[in-house]
């Protein structure tokens, strides 16, 4: 019931799972989808959950949200408690998030900069800007991880219309970013099978 706009689900595993929205309104099932419940319990309630991740069999990431402010939400429980990580100093907006375990992780968006790329090796505590396409008002919109190799990450780069939008890449867990222009203006989404063979929407 009711009117939602659904952005993003995540499962722990087979039977617990999240449901992030634009309406201010975030959800837990613990049934494997049949029944969901509003999460009500984060001392600053999110307006809007863009990104999720899990990492390890507890711990599961959000943030948000593309229209401001910058924050992270994070359960280390499996949902039952959660913490709210006010990323204001680093981001202006947070569109995706990325963790390889529980410490080691990535969130991206925009600040006054430009697209940028964050990551943290303490399970969110601290955070260091990796990457930044120094063009302002442009959002880093999605990563990936190549699968088998967490050196290879990959992101998509919104662009200020009528720029091209653009695809990043790095081969080094993110020490060094390579750009390709691509044939489009907006994208939005990307899926890499190899490091070279991939798709871009």
């Amino acid at each position: 019931g009711g009117s939602y706009y659904f952005r993003n689900i995540e499962f722990i595993n087979e039977n617990i799972g999240f449901l992030g929205t634009l309406n201010g309104e975030f959800f837990k099932t613990v049934d494997g989808g049949d029944q969901w419940t509003e999460v009500n319990n984060i001392s600053s309630n999110p307006g809007a959950i863009c990104g999720l991740d899990t990492a390890g069999d507890s711990t599961i990431y959000g943030c948000g949200a593309y229209f401001e402010p910058a924050y992270i939400i994070k359960s280390e429980d499996k949902g039952e408690t959660w913490t709210y990580i006010d990323m204001s100093v680093y981001a202006d907006a947070l569109v995706e998030i990325l963790f390889l375990d529980e410490q080691t992780g990535f969130v991206c968006g925009t600040n006054t900069d430009g697209a940028t790329i964050l990551k943290t090796t303490d399970g969110g505590l601290s955070w260091a800007e990796i990457y930044n396409s120094n063009v302002p008002g442009e959002f880093v919109w999605k990563l990936q991880n190549l699968q088998g190799n967490s050196d290879i990450i990959f992101g998509s780069i919104q662009p200020v219309a009528p720029s091209l939008g653009k695809l990043i890449k790095s081969t080094d867990g993110g020490l060094n970013w390579s750009s390709y222009n691509a044939p489009v203006t907006g994208i939005q989404t990307l899926g890499f099978i190899t490091p070279n063979y991939g798709w871009i929407g």
